[in-house]
């Protein structure tokens, strides 16, 4: 797999099949990252903005994307551990572009959920050695799209408040619909009881770095194939916002219309459409 990069490991406790949580380090950023599955393609997996790391919930992760795992080698990659002030969605993808480097991957096949997508659309166009074959999902692609009354500027309202219940309760409701938002209410108020004001911090600073981005102007650069996925009842972002980079680049498009923003959780069948789309290249 390449060079063994600085790594330290922290195991997940108490689960059946434990996944390792790692750190990789490239020059001066460090962060933490997973894996799972055992095939030759490597999936790289960029998440959206949250309230805390993904890495906490690797093992639910692994799990809902399981379908990969014969095919593909799946790496899950956080945000840096130390996040600066002024810290840009430019600097995000290429800092983890370096991290994913350090770890010996070229070649990927890349899926970014929400500000994950922005990463992923930035990498396309400017780290076109790592990405092979991109898919984004409820991601757009220029921060016009996100005014004050989308879900974005909300929560970073209700974080820099340091209103944990609030901000869980607004992420739940403007991520999810319907039954899938009825399964997951308790399991945000749960965790609004675990976030610490250093959590809240680390959101700020994450989420103003969608306040001045734009990677819509460079779409053209994108030579690998795209897939673009949006729900038709996004409560975050509207769908034109995540739809504009299929109708720039004429990619492929699959709109969920009865999914929210969270698609990638909401519909039943949204990884075995990722998986045929990847399988193709």
């Amino acid at each position: 797999m390449g060079k063994d990069p600085v790594c330290s490991g922290d195991n997940n406790e108490g689960t059946e099949m434990s996944i390792e949580v790692r750190t990789v380090t490239a020059g001066n950023v460090s962060m933490k990252y997973f894996f799972f599955g055992r095939g030759k393609r490597n999936f790289v997996m960029l998440p959206g903005l949250s309230i805390i790391p993904v890495s906490v919930t690797a093992q639910a992760v692994a799990g809902a994307y399981s379908v990969f795992e014969e095919d593909y080698t799946v790496w899950v990659f956080d945000r840096r551990e130390d996040v600066p002030r002024g810290y840009t969605i430019t600097d995000m993808a290429h800092e983890t572009a370096e991290c994913i480097r350090a770890l010996g991957i070229t070649d990927a096949y890349v899926f970014g959920a929400s500000q994950g997508g922005v990463m992923a659309q930035y990498m396309a166009e400017h780290e076109q050695d790592l990405v092979k074959c991109a898919a984004i999902a409820s991601s757009p692609s220029r921060s016009s799209a996100i005014g004050e009354d989308s879900g974005v500027a909300e929560w970073l309202r209700l974080a820099a408040r340091g209103d944990a219940e609030a901000l869980c309760t607004s992420f739940a409701e403007r991520l999810y619909t319907g039954e899938e938002l009825d399964r997951v209410r308790d399991a945000f108020m749960t965790l609004a009881r675990m976030v610490t004001d250093k959590d809240l911090e680390r959101f700020v600073r994450l989420g103003k770095s969608l306040a001045d981005f734009n990677t819509y102007d460079d779409l053209d650069r994108v030579k690998c194939p795209l897939y673009v996925v949006a729900g038709g009842n996004d409560r975050v972002l509207s769908a034109d916002a995540v739809t504009e980079a299929a109708y720039k680049t004429g990619c492929e498009l699959y709109v969920f219309k009865d999914c929210g923003h969270a698609v990638y959780d909401e519909a039943p069948d949204f990884k075995d459409r990722l998986k045929a789309f990847f399988d193709r290249y």
